[in-house]
């Protein structure tokens, strides 16, 4: 996997999503979109990826990323679903203990294109 460090090491084509969270469960997180991609017979690693940002920056056009957060972002274009995409966006509002146990503190979406 690639660690991100700027704009350009994610793919900005037409229609990509970018997700920056901040989280110190980046395995469980993934663990429980996987499981969401799963129920609706999508394979996960087929339409996103996931990294850890190495320092403080921006991604995307403008958002704001700190060391340690999660980042998720689409394969190509128009690879996330829109019920995907706003079950990431919903993640930190959510107050079910599975979702709680995350520890998602924020969630920023950017559309790319």
């Amino acid at each position: 996997m690639i660690k991100i460090q700027s704009i350009s090491d994610i793919i900005t084509n037409s229609s990509s999503e970018v997700f920056v969270i901040e989280t110190d469960k980046h395995s469980q997180v993934a663990d429980f979109i996987k499981s969401i991609c799963d129920l609706f017979g999508i394979n996960m690693y087929e339409i996103m990826e996931f990294d850890s940002v190495t320092e403080n920056g921006r991604v995307g056009y403008d958002l704001k990323c700190k060391k340690g957060d999660l980042v998720i972002y689409s394969t190509e274009d128009n690879s996330i679903p829109y019920p995907i995409i706003h079950l990431i966006e919903d993640l930190d509002w959510c107050s079910t203990p599975a979702i709680e146990d995350l520890n998602i503190k924020r969630i920023n979406r950017q559309h790319l294109g």
